[in-house]
């Protein structure tokens, strides 16, 4: 999502929080979050056992958040950065697209797969078949679980994020009247929390949360998406301002509010509804609310170049962290 940089002289080379493709200016802090995003995910991955506090334990769990801020996150910075070039689409403009995101995610996936691979043949006797297969196309979570967990369990997420680049040159071309102004913008927001909270009240009586197809079925996970696309359109076409600050402190309070009640719920979500009241619409009150408050001590930290570096490596530490 950022860019790299040499600095003059050589050295180490960091990333640059400048502007973007399009010409927009980087939002330096929403690269310095992926990390904690990706450490939150980690937490998750080991709860402490034994006489911990339950309190305890339920942030560990929490940490199931992180996947969910990736999702949001994703439609954001996409929109924030393509939305001026996609919106008028050419046969040149989604090839380079296409390539970019190649480029970006895939080598290292991969490489990661390639490097657990020989592991899990060898310690548990794992077959080359058809779920190697699928997570070699990165289509595994298609196959729900617990395919979509083999060989690497966190690349399912991947195999999610594909669905989306594919749908996103497609979604931004049907959403551009809703690009045009901050008003409209807002209307895109609107639908896009609509078809969350649709999507929550459906799942019970269809049957999604019942064996975990919420989790990892990469349709299920679209509107995760399409509403960081949507709060991405309402950050790209609202003026930066005083009253936008204050709105972006209040997400971030909600946020944070929220945050500490799940935790003290100690209660896991890891399908619709959970994922989508108790994660979707809080990341995408964090991530906006940090857009918006480029001055909070806070939001400056994140983008300090040490965190932006961190950011940067938060997709090869979540590919390996189990």
């Amino acid at each position: 999502m950022t860019e790299s940089r040499r600095p003059r002289g050589g050295g180490i080379a960091f990333p640059s929080v400048e502007v973007t493709p399009m010409g927009e200016r980087r939002i330096g802090a929403l690269t310095g979050i992926r990390w904690w995003a990706a450490f939150g995910v980690l937490l998750s991955h080991n709860i402490p056992g034994g006489d911990t506090p339950r309190i305890v334990q339920s942030f560990f769990e929490q940490g199931n958040l992180g996947v969910t801020v990736f999702f949001v996150l994703s439609g954001f910075i996409l929109t924030y950065t393509y939305a001026g070039s996609l919106a008028r689409p050419t046969g040149a403009k989604i090839w380079n697209f296409y390539v970019a995101r190649f480029a970006r995610v895939y080598p290292l996936y991969l490489l990661v797969l390639l490097w657990v691979t020989p592991r899990k043949i060898v310690t548990y006797g794992a077959p080359i078949d058809e779920s190697w297969l699928g997570h070699l196309f990165g289509v595994q979570a298609w196959f729900r679980l617990p395919i979509a967990w083999d060989w690497n369990g966190p690349a399912w997420s991947v195999s999610v994020e594909f669905f989306f680049y594919a749908l996103f040159p497609l979604i931004i071309f049907l959403a551009r009247p809703l690009l045009t102004s901050e008003r409209r913008a807002w209307a895109f927001a609107g639908i896009a929390l609509a078809a969350v909270v649709l999507e929550s009240v459906l799942a019970e009586p269809i049957g999604w949360t019942s064996d975990g197809t919420a989790t990892v079925f990469p349709p299920l996970r679209l509107c995760d998406f399409v509403l960081g696309m949507a709060i991405g359109a309402v950050y790209l076409r609202s003026k930066s301002n005083r009253r936008h600050a204050r709105w972006g402190l209040a997400l971030l309070a909600l946020w944070l509010v929220w945050t500490i009640f799940v935790i003290w719920l100690r209660t896991s979500y890891y399908g619709v509804p959970g994922f989508n009241i108790a994660y979707a619409i809080p990341s995408a009150a964090l991530i906006l609310g940090l857009a918006w408050t480029p001055d909070l001590a806070t939001t400056r930290w994140l983008a300090t170049r040490p965190m932006i570096v961190l950011g940067e490596a938060s997709y090869a530490f979540y590919l390996i962290h189990m």
